[in-house]
C-alpha cells in the first residue's frame, strides 16, 4: 500500500513538476553553474569497483518493483566498475565517458519481482556520467552533495518468466565525498514531481520502458521508471544501499 500511495502522488504531481522543471531550466541558473569542478582519486587513473547489496527499480504507473540483493554467492545486487581519472577546472556540466565501463546484476537468485525471479539483466554499458552541479543537493532538496547529475543509460534489457522489457534515459544521481558513494534516486530531479528542490535536469527523459513482451499487462510501453540505489530517507523501499566505490574519490571545486 506504501508504494501505491507513492505512485499515486507521483503521478498526480508529474504535469505540474514538469512544466516546472521546463520553466525551471530556461528561466534560472543554478547558483554554480559557471562553476568549474576537479576530480582526485586514490587509484591508477581513476579505476573503480562500486557495489550496493541492495537496489530497487520501481514502474511508477504500475506499481511492480524489481529488486535485486546480494547472496547466492554473490556479493553484490549491482555492481559497477568503471573510471574517473583525475582532472582539474573542468565546466560543468562535466561528461565523463568512461563513468559506467559494465554494470553487473545478481540474478543468481538475487533479483526478483512481482512477475517472478528475474533471469538475466543484460546492459549496453559504457553509459556516461554527467556531472552538472557543483554543489549538488540531496533526495530532501537541501543537504548539499558533493555534485549530482545523472547516468546516460542506453539500454538495459530485463527478462523474467513470461516478461521482458527494456529500460532506456537519464538515471538522476548525486555523490558524497565522505562515504565515496555514488547514491541514485529520482529524488534529485524534479521531473519525478517527488523530490522538493531537485535540480537535476534530464536532457533524454526519465527512465522509460519500452520493447515490452508479456508481462500480463503490469507493464507497458511508456511507463516511467525510477532506480534507487540511496540510504536516503525518500527512499520509498526503506532498505536500498548507495553504490560504494573501493577507492577514495573526491569530488571539489576551487
Amino acid at each position: 500500500m506504501r508504494i501505491r500511495n507513492r505512485v499515486t502522488r507521483v503521478m498526480f504531481s508529474c504535469a505540474a513538476a514538469t512544466s516546472a522543471a521546463v520553466l525551471a531550466g530556461a528561466g534560472s541558473a543554478h547558483a554554480a553553474d559557471d562553476a568549474t569542478i576537479s576530480i582526485t582519486s586514490t587509484s591508477p587513473d581513476g579505476a573503480y569497483t562500486a557495489v550496493t547489496s541492495h537496489s530497487s527499480f520501481l514502474d511508477l504507473n504500475s506499481g511492480v518493483t524489481l529488486t535485486c540483493t546480494a547472496g547466492g554467492g554473490q556479493n553484490y545486487g549491482s555492481q559497477g566498475t568503471g573510471a574517473l581519472p583525475d582532472q582539474s577546472g573542468q565546466p560543468l556540466p562535466s561528461t565523463q565517458a568512461t563513468g559506467i565501463s559494465s554494470l553487473l546484476f545478481n540474478t543468481a537468485g538475487g533479483c526478483t519481482s512481482l512477475l517472478g525471479s528475474v533471469t538475466s539483466i543484460a546492459t549496453d554499458t559504457p553509459y556516461e556520467i554527467v556531472i552538472q552541479n557543483y554543489p549538488g543537493v540531496k533526495s530532501d532538496g537541501v543537504t548539499p552533495a558533493n555534485g549530482d547529475g545523472y547516468i546516460h543509460i542506453k539500454n538495459v534489457n530485463v527478462s523474467m518468466p513470461a516478461c521482458s522489457f527494456t529500460v532506456s534515459g537519464d538515471a538522476p544521481i548525486y555523490y558524497d565525498n565522505a562515504t565515496h558513494s555514488l547514491n541514485v534516486t529520482p529524488d534529485v530531479a524534479p521531473e519525478y514531481g517527488t523530490g522538493a528542490g531537485g535540480d537535476v535536469t534530464l536532457p533524454d527523459g526519465p527512465l522509460t520502458i519500452n520493447n515490452v513482451r508479456g508481462c500480463l499487462g503490469e507493464v507497458n510501453n511508456g511507463d516511467i521508471g525510477a532506480y534507487y540505489a540511496t540510504a536516503d530517507a525518500e527512499d520509498p523501499f526503506g532498505n536500498d544501499t548507495p553504490y560504494v566505490l573501493d577507492s577514495g574519490l573526491q569530488i571539489t571545486s576551487p
